[in-house]
């Protein structure tokens, strides 16, 4: 859109169109386009030519450029997908490392297996979802 050219620096400006369209009101849509252009060449002329030409080379060369920004912060899920419950159910048991134990894991002494609690056993291979 007209819009769009102008957000991306492709045109100048974007001339309005007389209410009933262009092709209504020819003699007005000639007035606003030669307003236009005597506005700009008017600011053009006052300009040395060399810096321009420079100016108009990296306005050229910027058309289509992109910028990157960076990784897309996406929010994190509040709750467990289908894939993590099902890796979950089907993963291996795991043993406690000793990182892990609580005090009640460590009441059977050294050497002693730690105690589990309910916590620590692994969920039925059956799921109500």
């Amino acid at each position: 859109t007209a819009a769009d050219q102008l957000a991306l620096g492709v045109v100048d400006e974007v001339i309005g169109e007389p209410p009933n369209g262009a092709h209504e009101d020819p003699d007005q849509t000639a007035r606003a386009i030669r307003e236009a252009i005597v506005r700009h060449l008017d600011r053009l002329t006052d300009r040395d030519p060399a810096e321009l030409v420079e100016a108009r080379y990296r306005r050229y060369r910027q058309i289509g450029s992109v910028k990157v920004v960076g990784p897309i912060d996406r929010p994190t899920r509040s709750r467990k997908g289908v894939g993590d419950r099902l890796r979950e159910l089907l993963a291996p048991p795991r043993a406690v490392r000793r990182d892990e134990m609580d005090g009640s894991a460590r009441l059977g002494g050294p050497g002693a297996p730690p105690v589990r609690s309910d916590a620590d056993v692994q969920p039925p291979l059956h799921e109500e979802i």
